[in-house]
């Protein structure tokens, strides 16, 4: 799963704002902020629905985004199309 600010990095690759990811991915507004919010957190994705961030996910994946994790980093990519 992606981190929060793995997502933030996203949407900045694309150029969306958050009301564009939340509207596009089915999150509401307000379950995106805060999850952004909790960027600078060691465990950004407490108290966050697996299904929330399943859908952010996903909607960023049919964009061209690839998610990369690795034990000792994390980034985002965009893919040619």
């Amino acid at each position: 799963m992606p981190s929060a600010r793995q997502i933030i990095a996203a949407r900045g690759l694309l150029g969306i704002s958050q009301q564009r990811l939340a509207e596009g991915s089915g999150v509401s507004i307000a379950a995106l902020k805060r999850f952004e919010a909790k960027a600078d957190q060691s465990d950004d994705k407490a108290n966050t629905r697996v299904g929330t961030i399943s859908k952010l996910m996903l909607y960023l994946k049919g964009r061209g985004i690839a998610f990369l994790s690795h034990d000792d980093f994390q980034g985002v990519v965009l893919k040619e199309k």
